[in-house]
């Protein structure tokens, strides 16, 4: 789910960069450079940002019964409260609080995936 922010974030360093270029009558090879640093910062935005944010209330999640499932044949559901080794998961099909861990991250195309350790139905 990164994937929009990457293109985004480098879209606009882009833009920046053939600006400078513009207005200040830079080399060819300047312009190169700054598309390099461009690229290497919006790179850098994707490795490390995941990691430094974490997950928050409100994030959308991906939850598996075990470690070597695949993160598409999972149940997807939204964060309601974080404590300090485990989440808690609302699944949006079935309405059930789930507890779990967080496995990974958000990557470049999947959300945050979450193991689940205990399951309850909650009935309104």
């Amino acid at each position: 789910m990164m994937l929009k922010k990457f293109f985004a974030l480098f879209l606009f360093l882009v833009a920046i960069s053939l600006l400078a270029y513009c207005i200040f009558s830079l080399s060819f090879d300047n312009l190169l450079r700054m598309l390099a640093v461009s690229l290497g910062i919006s790179l850098l935005f994707l490795i490390f940002y995941p990691r430094l944010r974490g997950v928050r209330k409100g994030d959308e999640v991906v939850v598996v019964t075990h470690s070597y499932v695949p993160s598409f044949l999972g149940r997807k559901g939204k964060i309601v409260k974080i404590a300090k080794n485990y989440v808690i998961v609302e699944l949006e099909e079935s309405g059930k609080e789930v507890t779990g861990v967080i496995e990974s991250y958000e990557s470049l195309l999947t959300p945050p995936r979450g193991r689940i350790i205990y399951e309850e139905q909650i009935i309104k």
